[in-house]
Formats: C-alpha cells, structure tokens, sequence
C-alpha cells in the first residue's frame, strides 16, 4: 500500500502536537510521561519527527533527538536519535509504523544529511526490517555487597566523596563524562542541559527511595560520580536493601575502582542491581567470584546505516583491507549493489564498483557490525554474511572491530 492509498496521513508534527503525542506515548507504554514530557518537549528535534493523523486524530508517531554517537577511532558523527515511537493499539497491523519509519530515514538522509540513525528497541524484533541492527550490547549485574575486590587499585587516601544535588553540578559531571567516555564506541554527547536533567530526573514514583548523586574528587578535582537509587528492604537476617545504579563513571581505572567502592560500602544494603554496565568493566576482572555478579548480556543500541559511504568513510578500522561488498537494502536502494570498501587507520575510502563481491549483506548485517562490538565472522557463522572469496570475511571482520566495548550509557 502507497502512502497516497493509505487511509492516514504521515506529515512532520510540531510542538502543537505535543499533548497528542505525550497521551498516545503513555497509551501505548503503559505509563505515564508526566515527568519526562516537559523535559523532551525541549529535547525533541522536529525536523526528523513526524506523526501518521487518520481523521485529525494522532495514532502513530516517531520522534528524534539531535544527538552525536562516537564511532571507532573517537569521530562524533551527527545521528537521528530515534525516540518516542509509538502506534495506537487500535492501528497496529496497518502498515503505521513502516511509513512512518520510511519518512523518517528517507528525510534525515537526504533533508538532514545524516549517515546513521540509532535507537534503542523496546522489543528486539521490531526494528531489523527497517536496516537497524544490534551494534552494541550490556551487562545487567546484581553485586552482592560482599563481593571480594582482588587485584583492583588501592583505595586513593586523596579520593573524597560527598553527596550532591545533580544540577548544580552538571559542569563537574560533564567533565567526567567526557573524560571518561573519550573513544568510546556508542557513547552519546550530553549537548544541553536537558539532558542532565533527564538524567538526574527524580519522579515521585521513587518516593521513599530518593535519588541520590555522589561527587568524587581527587586533590580537589572532580575525578568520578555515581547516580543511583538507594532502596530499603529488610529480610529475616537483617538489612537487605538495594542499590539501584543509574550511571557510574570515572575518569581512570583507580577513580573508577574507588566509585565501586563507595557504591558496595553504602550501609544497610545487600545488593548492588545495574543493569546497563559495559560489557568491559573492570569490576568483571576485579570480584574474586564473577558468578557471585550473574552477569547477564543484553543488547544496547541499534544502528541504521543510512549512507554507506558516508558513514564507512568516517570511522577507523583496525588494520588494511580492500574488499568488495555486495549489499542490499530493501528500503533505500541507493545503497544497495556492490562496494569497494578500502579501510584504514584514519578511515576508508567507498565507491562503486562493477568488481566480483567477495562477500555479501544486508544492511542491517552492516549496522550490528559498525561499532565494532559483533564481529562478521560472527555475523557469517550465523549466516548473514555470504563469502565468495575465501579470507575474506577474517580480514574484513578484523578491519571492522574495536578494541574497545562499543556502549552506550544513556537511554534516549
């Protein structure tokens, strides 16, 4: 069905909109934005935001966010921040969602010119038909209070904490994000003061279990920080509170090993809980039992390659290759045929060629891979990936990976 046989309409919504979306979004998630709304009303980018309306009414929506993601090799390139999609439940089935994910690639490549579009996936199956592929992944952890520390730093006598209220100190705790995000495939820019809000937002459903913000220091500079929820619970045995952990950073591996410290030493708790913590956290390495942890892998953000060119041009690579890439992608068909990829420490150069392909995928095959966390020999044993020239696939997997976990700490 077209968009011009479609009985609704699909046009860019404006902040006018905005009741109408805020209503349909707590329809469809089964909560309320009451305190969030506010908020993303001033975050929202508009021009990559649009609604489908059937008789002046909304009933499906997807929203984004004006936000840059570090690729390989530490560029922040410009994304679509896909956020708030949404379709009534009494329009589902009809194609809603697929023309309003149509319209919103086809304009942020070529009215917007981004090279990539991510999200995160409120259900895991929904977004591959659109391109998008998993490309960074977490673990969610519960540490035990008791967990033993063993080759960690030695605590910092310099190190001191104290508690905070989070906007008052969105400078020191911007210092740190970036500090210790630096390279980090995956990782968000916090560009305005919205966003810190969000992070240190408080809704009254934590009422009794008030956010807390602790700011660490080392020689009178702000080294680390952590946003958590304490919770209390008491058990048959005692204390068997929880520490809900809603971001932690520090800016080295000792001012990192200090914050779990200070996290693990909170009184009258029995259990740490994250559940987005990178899949290359030192605290993996450092508890003396890492079952005690049950680390728990999920999947993080998703990609969405809008150009191929574009966004293969602007990432590093980990060592030479020059492959032919025969790719195929069923909504923007300018990138689909064949690629000659030549990668590089500083980038690679992509242009078309008539070549033989050495190997063939989709584009979301591409997108789980362009952060480097899933590697296309992993993507090819799975069958994604088609090899036509033996030693292909090793090569260009090697190329394509990081040495660094490709995580995203901030849900948008």
């Amino acid at each position: 069905m077209t968009e011009k046989t479609q009985p609704y309409e699909i046009r860019q919504v404006t902040e006018d909109d905005w009741d109408a979306i805020v209503r349909q979004d707590e329809i469809t998630f089964l909560q309320s934005m009451e305190d969030f709304a506010p908020v993303d009303r001033e975050l929202m980018y508009w021009p990559l935001s649009f609604g489908a309306f059937q008789d002046g009414g909304l009933i499906g929506y997807a929203g984004s966010f004006d936000l840059r993601v570090t690729v390989p090799g530490g560029e922040q390139v410009p994304m679509a921040a896909v956020t708030w999609v949404s379709t009534l439940p009494t329009h589902r089935r009809k194609g809603v969602l697929s023309a309003l994910m149509q319209r919103q690639l086809r304009t942020a490549k070529d009215e917007d010119g981004r090279a990539l579009a991510c999200l995160w996936a409120s259900e895991t199956a929904i977004y591959g038909r659109f391109g998008y592929g998993a490309a960074s992944h977490l673990l969610s952890v519960s540490v035990p209070r008791s967990a033993a520390f063993v080759d960690a730093p030695a605590p910092d006598p310099r190190v001191s904490f104290r508690l905070v209220e989070g906007l008052e100190h969105i400078a020191e705790f911007s210092e740190i994000y970036e500090a210790s995000l630096r390279g980090r495939p995956g990782a968000i820019d916090m560009p305005a003061q919205g966003w810190w809000k969000r992070a240190v937002m408080d809704p009254p459903g934590n009422r009794g279990d008030k956010l807390r913000c602790v700011l660490a220091t080392r020689d009178n500079r702000p080294v680390g920080y952590a946003i958590y929820v304490p919770k209390s619970e008491w058990g048959d045995n005692g204390p068997a509170g929880q520490v809900g952990v809603r971001h932690l950073m520090g800016v080295d591996t000792a001012a990192r090993a200090d914050m779990w410290r200070y996290i693990l030493g909170i009184d009258l708790t029995a259990t740490v809980e994250w559940w987005n913590m990178p899949c290359d956290e030192p605290l993996i390495h450092w508890v003396a039992d890492t079952r005690s942890i049950k680390p728990r892998q999920g999947d993080g953000l998703y990609v969405r390659i809008l150009d191929i060119p574009a966004a293969l041009g602007v990432r590093a690579y980990q060592s030479e290759v020059d492959v032919v890439v025969e790719m195929s992608d069923a909504l923007m068909p300018e990138n689909a045929g064949r690629w000659r990829i030549v990668t590089g420490p500083k980038g690679a150069e992509v242009t078309r060629t008539d070549a033989p392909a050495d190997l063939e995928m989709d584009i979301r095959t591409l997108g789980s891979a362009y952060l480097g966390d899933t590697s296309l020999v992993a993507l090819g044993a799975a069958g994604r990936v088609r090899e036509h020239n033996e030693g292909a696939l090793a090569s260009t997997s090697v190329a394509f990976g990081s040495q660094v976990a490709p995580w995203c700490p901030w849900v948008f």
